[in-house]
């Protein structure tokens, strides 16, 4: 018996990565050609040769302006409208040609594809050629195993021809996905909330790799490689989307969040308003040493602070300031906020990141409280352009409207149940309120 699964683990090792590489090979193959086929093929020396007599002509025709040249002019412009007529024939019949050329080649692909599978059907009848656990695909085993022999060891045996179904589908729905540009949008499909699956069925499908690697560790190399210390923390993470909202670490909270006292943000004014008339200064979360140790910034983002006059300046110096004009910056209030990095993904992540919450964690909605907290800070670009003078943001989108508009339209629709900066909100406004506050601001402009 021993032998016998040796023997089957030995085949299917073999057998499952090539008829998926064999598989994959065919889809690319076809797709590429399918590519060229729209396109039309490449832009050859005739055209290219077409198109400048054409630019010459209309370009000779325009220096002739005098009443003299008028009918020189008329007889280029005519020669020009020719070449442009012999151009687009000549552009219908070539693009004609490539595609009677490129459906040949499809369909020599096709006959060859299907040449293929017939040899590997004959060649893996009755042999498996993948094992799956059989908890992973109740009701569905008896189907995969067909003419394979059922299960072995509480694993399904996957035949050969739904191991071809399965591997096909599979391509051709990851070829339907979406593909935006940019280096972020590598990783955006695996965290859409519609698209998880949770992480005790990627591990126990990895395990089948043979690999004794920590899957919880690969995965957070792959999302956080500068942060290796991550994988150590994600105990109890449900899929990818869980797995980046418990990167970001709550805000430190002296007290667990309560109806009364942490209720929704109802009123904040804007952060041009509170720096141009309040005299409140932005700035941006220095990190100590053990913080770096520990914890990079980026973890830090929701980590936002209130610090007053009192915590900046120690009593025993108010004198001095007094005596010293310049030194009215230290009486003045300060907001600490991590550098927060907007980019063309940052919408789509905190998006995921909301919606998880909304659904699983509304009465630990951090990430939620933080961008509400933000749409009430940002109402126009003049506010990010604020912000992204103090370093708060950095600004990779181009645009501070942009960014203002990203921020406001994550919010619609958000209900909070509480909000951990309620209270930071409340000394904001009284912040605003207080005509001390506002006479130090008028000494600073």
């Amino acid at each position: 018996m021993g032998e016998e699964v040796e023997s089957v683990g030995h085949r299917v090792s073999v057998a499952a990565p090539l008829i998926f590489t064999i598989v994959i090979t065919f889809q690319l193959l076809s797709g590429w050609l399918e590519r060229l086929k729209k396109k039309g093929g490449s832009t050859n020396a005739t055209v290219i040769q077409l198109h400048v007599e054409i630019k010459q002509l209309l370009k000779e025709a325009s220096s002739l302006s005098r009443p003299s040249t008028f009918a020189q002019a008329a007889k280029l412009r005519r020669l020009a409208a020719a070449k442009e007529k012999e151009l687009a024939n000549y552009l219908e019949s070539h693009s004609r040609e490539m595609k009677m050329s490129y459906d040949l080649y499809l369909k020599v692909l096709f006959l060859f594809k299907v040449l293929t599978y017939f040899v590997l059907i004959c060649w893996f009848w009755r042999v498996p050629v993948a094992t799956i656990s059989q908890r992973l695909v109740q009701p569905f085993g008896n189907l995969l195993s067909w003419r394979t022999g059922g299960t072995l060891n509480n694993h399904v045996m996957v035949g050969i021809i739904p191991w071809l179904i399965l591997s096909t589908r599979v391509l051709i729905r990851v070829g339907e996905c979406p593909r935006p540009t940019g280096v972020f949008f590598g990783i955006i499909n695996l965290i859409l909330l519609e698209n998880q699956l949770p992480l005790f069925i990627l591990n126990e499908l990895y395990s089948q790799s043979g690999n004794n690697e920590c899957f919880m560790k690969l995965a957070c190399n792959y999302f956080f490689p500068t942060h290796k210390e991550v994988s150590t923390e994600m105990d109890g993470v449900k899929h990818f989307a869980d797995l980046h909202r418990t990167f970001y670490r709550p805000p430190p909270l002296d007290h667990p969040l309560d109806l009364k006292t942490d209720s929704p943000i109802e009123h904040l004014y804007s952060a041009t308003k509170l720096v141009d008339t309040a005299g409140l200064i932005f700035q941006k979360h220095k990190k100590n040493q053990s913080e770096e140790n520990q914890f990079r910034e980026k973890r830090l983002l929701l980590h936002i602070k209130l610090k007053k006059p009192s915590e900046i300046c120690p009593t025993s110096c108010l004198m001095h300031c007094f005596k010293n004009f310049s030194c009215f910056k230290r009486l003045r209030t300060r907001m600490v906020v991590p550098q927060f990095v907007v980019d063309d993904g940052t919408e789509e992540l905190f998006r995921n990141l909301m919606a998880l919450e909304q659904c699983h964690y509304p009465s630990e909605a951090y990430i939620c409280n933080y961008i509400v907290l933000l749409d009430y800070l940002i109402n126009s670009k003049e506010d990010v352009e604020l912000l992204v003078e103090k370093r708060v943001i950095v600004n990779s989108l181009g645009s501070n409207q942009a960014v203002a508009e990203m921020v406001n339209k994550l919010c619609l629709e958000i209900v909070e149940m509480y909000s951990c900066y309620r209270h930071i909100a409340d000394d904001l406004n009284k912040h605003y309120d207080s005509r001390w506050n506002k006479n130090m601001a008028s000494l600073n402009t």
